[in-house]
């Protein structure tokens, strides 16, 4: 098995629990359901990183951003999302996406935010209560916008192993 592989199936994995989290009838914290899109989204894209490389890859929970930027310039999955000659289209779908992958990836703890809002572990500001995920609303992070990302997300995974 390789690096990617490896990967591939891990992001498979986690973003089965990211579904299973966010399920209606789920009493699961949305903490708990982003903090799996999260991993899933991560591990993705060192996945497709690493494809055709025997090195180990870097452990960074950073990547997602720039992992849109390179797709842009990748024809065959621009194909496979349905964007076959619309590169206008695509570029306009990748970049409508960055917002919320920026948000999503910086719910990694590693990665600090200035409020220290994260999926994962309690957080104080020098202007506020000690906060902990679990009771944590995440309004920056609209629905929506969350249903969105992990359409994509999941169609990437589909696409994978071709």
């Amino acid at each position: 098995m390789t690096w990617s592989e490896a990967f591939h199936r891990q992001a498979s994995s986690d973003f089965e629990v990211f579904k299973h989290f966010s399920r209606q009838s789920s009493p699961v914290a949305i903490c708990h359901r982003l903090h799996y899109l999260q991993m899933a989204s991560e591990k993705l894209v060192k996945g497709f990183l690493t494809r055709g490389s025997d090195e180990v890859p870097k452990k960074t929970h950073s990547g997602l951003l720039l992992f849109l930027r390179t797709l842009r310039s990748n024809p065959f999955v621009r194909s496979r999302l349905g964007f076959s000659d619309k590169h206008r289209k695509f570029d306009a779908y990748l970049k409508g996406l960055q917002p919320v992958a920026e948000a999503i990836e910086l719910l990694a703890p590693a990665l600090g935010t200035k409020n220290g809002v994260n999926a994962e572990y309690p957080w104080s500001t020098s202007s506020g209560p000690i906060q902990y995920p679990a009771n944590y609303a995440f309004r920056h992070i609209s629905l929506t916008e969350i249903v969105r990302f992990a359409d994509f997300i999941e169609r990437l995974l589909k696409i994978y192993p071709d």
